[in-house]
């Protein structure tokens, strides 16, 4: 009997170590099977941590680069805006001095009197309309006094490149035919429209 006993623990031992076995080699497989998960759980963490990082900081660099973009592009529209400005006053100035020597011209006094008859067809000239006009055209405004009788002229300080204003006192308006008023239109023109009317 002790043959078969022997037998007996024998086996049993087997069966045990068998199953020790299989157990261990259960446990190891969910070792592992656990392991990979958490590798792969800590893979795409990183991943998507790295990512994630990565397209944060891409955004704020294209922020800051389209931050400088955009201030780059403003400063140089406000130079190209200054400089502009720039040809446009030096274009006016030479505008403005070409229409300073026409009144020393002869032609300058027909052109006081078609635009004297010109206001006399949107508003007439009567009685009691003073033409103002600057101190140096005054010898001018004779003809045309004598053309328009009742109208009187006077000098006027704040007219400083020719023409007139006429004042038609019984309404209190006022009718400017400057060169002054007509530059600054044309100026105003050319600015908003690009347009310049001679």
């Amino acid at each position: 009997m002790p043959e078969n006993t022997a037998a007996k623990t024998e086996a049993f031992q087997d069966a045990v170590t068998k199953r020790a076995q299989a157990e261990i080699n259960r446990v190891i497989e969910a070792a592992e099977s656990e392991r990979e998960s958490i590798i792969t759980n800590a893979r795409e963490y990183y991943i998507n941590f790295s990512f994630d990082t990565i397209s944060k900081r891409s955004a704020e660099i294209k922020t800051e680069c389209w931050k400088r973009v955009s201030r780059a592009n403003a400063d140089a529209n406000r130079a190209v805006l200054r400089k502009r400005a720039e040809m446009v006053d030096d274009f006016f100035r030479g505008i403005r001095e070409r229409l300073a020597a026409f009144t020393e011209t002869p032609e300058y006094a027909e052109f006081l009197e078609r635009r004297l008859d010109e206001a006399n067809g949107e508003k007439t000239v009567y009685n009691w309309v003073i033409m103002q006009m600057r101190e140096r055209d005054l010898p001018l405004a004779e003809p045309l006094l004598e053309k328009y009788p009742g109208l009187r002229s006077e000098a006027s300080p704040a007219i400083k490149l020719g023409g007139f204003i006429l004042h038609y006192q019984k309404e209190r308006q006022y009718l400017d035919k400057t060169l002054d008023r007509f530059l600054e239109r044309e100026k105003e023109n050319f600015i908003f429209n690009g347009e310049l009317i001679v």
